[in-house]
């Protein structure tokens, strides 16, 4: 299972802060992990699915991600950074395929 990056945080051991799109290294501890995840700052994905990959979303330009947004009917209010606009982009599309 892979994680994903959804919104900003910092490794408790090392003090490195994380982004969306950045790789986690060294990997997390399980209990991070679930902590993480219950703080919305991680998603375990299966990897696969039909949502667009966070690396396809990561290399689009911000007036891509823009106009997927609009095509997708996904609100971007107050997202006014790439990996801002990326994080709603991709927490609107998982939200759909839960």
């Amino acid at each position: 299972m892979a994680l994903k990056i959804i919104n900003e945080f910092v490794d408790y051991r090392s003090g490195k802060r994380y982004a969306p799109g950045d790789k986690i290294e060294p990997a997390l501890e399980a209990e991070q992990i679930e902590r993480l995840v219950k703080a919305n700052c991680l998603r375990e994905t299966e990897g696969g699915g039909g949502a667009p990959a966070e690396d396809d979303l990561s290399s689009k330009t911000v007036d891509e991600l823009k106009a997927l947004a609009e095509a997708e009917g996904i609100d971007l209010a107050g997202a006014t950074k790439k990996a801002d606009i990326v994080a709603a982009v991709e927490t609107a599309l998982a939200e759909r395929a839960a």
